[in-house]
């Protein structure tokens, strides 16, 4: 079983574990993001002087941290601990005394202030333990970790960890507890962030081998998160999303939500926060396998790229994932794309539905839903308040991701595609499609049939989209298609968007063609990663420069610096190189000069 392998087994496996722990929390109870602790931690003691709390004073990553204020002698310990935080059976030491890639680096990161120096006993202490347990439920290995009392105060996180290979397995490990205890005579106020549990080992690619299994404090109960990390031991994210908060910034209801920041810059890879399996009847009463379901999610965003999704179907976008268990048996559903208004670079709280048929197959008894994050998404996106309502009438379905149907000759007659409109309910319902031609003129160019229909259950209707290029001028266009359900219960409406170029018959093949004037076309695809196509047309021969240039008018390639012959040109720009971000590009062509905006995103 290669590392990948075990990783995606041990992340189902890690939410499984905890469904019954917080199957008391119902999705109606956390799907606000307005719990008071973090998920799998609860407070084990909290005697009078000490305080305990979800801290956001100070953190090492997402904005929380543990923290215990203990400003003198209490009659017992304060004790921050876990629930069954993680499920790792296939963590064992081989009876040959093979050791190798068993060796657990197990520890946190802790600040601390104010506290007591030089501790002669346990009660004088402040510690991090990791308790391991077999199937039986009896302990067989605790890793304790005294925290760094030379001095009162530490000058920023420090790590406490155990030493190589202190901490080995000599069985399976069925449970693990942690713990983050200040003695009854300690004192002083401690901040604890980034659990770890990693093996200390090399793969077979050269890299430090981690798990994540919610090192941070990110998430309130009933909640648990899946993010990339940087391949190190230190439990932190890359890829943007250490930019995620529970914050109390904006709500749709409430006063939390969760964010999303994710930079222009940032290398592709997807992420998410899940709900943690509960069973049908923490869902909705009377919910279960065979029935059709609403999914919705309250959606607010900013700083968006207009017309990512056209660059990266799919990948530039947000969704849910829904998967439904019994035991350990999970059926995983396909990913649900959202798509945004095009050419929009915000919008207030909205509404997003999907329609989902739990799937009988498997006798499902538990279902999890994540809040998920493609790999090329940028801007700033807050989720509230997730919710699942039976469906008992009509419920219609389609596949709502952008269609970018790519480069279309202005000499086509006709350009058509389909989708697919299902009622997945258990009603017939009456269905309006109705066409947004955003930025197409003339209108008449593009449009859809049929307009009107009714969906019986289990039926589905093909609609055509269609396009009349020889009315275009060349240029990149986006269209939005609106499916409006009337009995829909809950649903609201369903978004398809297709997006295209119109380009001038010699850019598609070769041709002879003279333009009668020169002129520069906007880049394809725009965004783009890792190249880009740029267009133009000579009246006459002459001399041409094209160049790409930073926002800062440096220079970073110049592509043609010479005689051209007259007609259509197209040159391929490669930006493997250079970082993600807005550049420019100019066409000078004798007395002729025009520059255009492009953008990089990877």
């Amino acid at each position: 079983m290669n590392w990948r392998t075990i990783l995606l087994r041990q992340i189902i496996l890690l939410s499984f574990a905890a469904a019954t722990v917080f199957a008391q929390n119902s999705l109606s109870a956390i799907g606000g993001f307005e719990g008071p602790l973090p998920s799998f931690w609860k407070m084990g003691s909290q005697p009078t002087g000490a305080t305990l709390s979800w801290a956001t004073d100070q953190s090492r990553s997402f904005g929380h941290s543990l923290k215990i204020d203990k400003p003198g002698v209490t009659t017992d310990s304060a004790t921050w601990i876990s629930e069954q935080i993680v499920y790792i059976p296939w963590y064992k030491v081989l009876p040959s005394g093979d050791l190798s890639g068993r060796c657990l680096l197990v520890g946190a990161y802790v600040k601390l202030m104010n506290v007591n120096v030089n501790p002669a006993d346990d009660d004088q202490r402040w510690w991090i333990s990791y308790t391991f347990y077999d199937s039986s439920g009896a302990p067989f290995v605790e890793t304790k970790l005294p925290m760094d009392q030379s001095t009162a105060s530490s000058s920023g996180w420090l790590d406490d960890i155990n030493a190589v290979c202190e901490t080995i397995l000599d069985r399976d490990a069925w449970k693990l507890i942690v713990k983050f205890v200040a003695g009854k005579n300690a004192t002083g106020t401690v901040w604890a962030d980034d659990f770890m549990l990693y093996e200390q080992t090399f793969d077979d690619l050269g890299l430090f081998w981690s798990l994540n299994w919610n090192t941070g404090l990110l998430v309130p109960t009933g909640w648990y998160y899946w993010f990339p990390l940087n391949g190190g031991d230190d439990g932190l994210v890359v890829d943007g999303f250490v930019n995620t908060f529970v914050t109390n910034e904006a709500a749709h209801s409430g006063l939390n939500s969760l964010k999303f920041t994710l930079p222009v810059d940032r290398e592709p890879h997807d992420g998410y926060v899940g709900t943690i399996p509960r069973p049908f009847s923490d869902i909705g009463s009377n919910i279960g396998p065979g029935d059709s379901i609403n999914i919705s999610v309250w959606i607010k965003a900013s700083d968006l790229v207009p017309d990512g999704a056209t660059a990266n179907p799919g990948t530039w976008s947000v969704g849910i994932t829904p998967l439904f268990f019994r035991n350990d048996t999970v059926e995983l559903s396909r990913d649900y794309y959202f798509t945004f208004p095009p050419s929009q670079t915000s919008f207030d709280w909205t509404k997003y539905t999907q329609g989902v048929r739990i799937s009988s197959n498997v006798g499902a008894t538990d279902m999890e839903i994540r809040l998920h994050v493609y790999s090329r998404m940028v801007g700033t996106i807050f989720f509230d308040d997730l919710s699942v309502t039976k469906v008992s009438g009509a419920l219609i379905a389609l596949d709502a991701s952008t269609t970018d149907l790519g480069r279309i000759s202005n000499t086509m007659p006709h350009r058509d595609t389909a989708f697919t409109v299902r009622n997945i309910g258990f009603a017939t319902d009456s269905i309006t499609i109705l066409l947004d031609p955003v930025n197409v003129i003339p209108e008449t160019a593009v449009g859809v049939t049929p307009t009107s229909f009714y969906l019986a259950p289990g039926d589905s209707q093909k609609v055509t989209f269609s396009i009349q290029p020889q009315l275009l001028v060349p240029q990149y266009y986006q269209t939005m298609i609106t499916v409006q359900p009337k009995s829909g219960l809950g649903q609201g409406s369903l978004s398809k968007s297709f997006a295209f170029q119109i380009v001038i018959a010699s850019a598609v093949s070769t041709s002879t063609e003279i333009p009668k004037e020169f002129a520069l076309d906007q880049n394809y695809p725009n965004p783009f990663n890792p190249s880009t196509t740029f267009r133009y047309g000579l009246p006459h021969k002459t001399t041409v420069q094209l160049t790409v240039f930073n926002t800062l008018g440096q220079s970073v390639s110049t592509l043609v610096n010479g005689e051209q012959d007259a007609g259509y040109h197209e040159v391929k720009f490669e930006g493997s190189g250079l970082s993600s971000g807005v550049y420019f590009y100019r066409l000078q062509a004798g007395d002729f000069t025009q520059t255009k905006r492009l953008l990089l995103l990877k």
